[in-house]
């Protein structure tokens, strides 16, 4: 019975992806004039995000201290990023954020949702001006989110360890 559902979400969410897209852009067209920050086109995301948490009967969750999380000033949320289902669960919290990552993450086809919402996509190698922007962000009250993928942290640490050990 479980691959039978599965199968049935996984199609649900193949096939509702289309008609949710064309939704976000007739709405980033249609608040594009008043709407620079994306806020509505936001909120429609983190709607359809939080639609396959309620379709799926082996998915429950829980927000504790959403409330403490300001809808307009700085803010930097940090995430352990574990799985793409993170992505999902950080739109539950149904408030106005960028996401900061590699350029390379968003350039999959029909990324509308990334590029209308000004995220932080920096080139690699470019720290200094991403840092600027980073900052730009807070400055003018924005929130962003962090991912930190632990395996890849542990592996430079490993390998920053063992280059000391060998200079030595």
């Amino acid at each position: 019975m479980r691959p039978v559902l599965s199968f049935l979400f996984w199609a649900f969410l193949g096939l509702s992806s289309a008609p949710l897209f064309l939704g976000a852009l007739f709405i980033f067209l249609l608040t594009l004039p008043f709407d620079r920050n994306g806020r509505l086109l936001h909120l429609y995301s983190c709607a359809w995000a939080q639609l396959y948490f309620a379709v799926n009967p082996f998915w429950r969750i829980d927000f504790e201290g959403r409330e403490k999380l300001p809808w307009r000033g700085p803010a930097v949320l940090v995430a352990n990023h574990e799985s793409l289902g993170d992505i999902l669960v950080l739109f539950g919290l149904y408030r106005p954020f960028k996401w900061v990552s590699k350029r390379s993450v968003f350039n999959v086809p029909f990324n509308i949702l990334g590029f209308s919402f000004g995220q932080l996509m920096y080139p690699i190698g470019a720290a200094a001006a991403f840092l600027s922007a980073q900052l730009a962000l807070l400055i003018y009250g924005g929130t962003m989110v962090f991912y930190i993928v632990l395996p890849l942290i542990r592996e430079a640490q490993t390998r920053r360890a063992s280059e000391r050990e060998s200079s030595s």
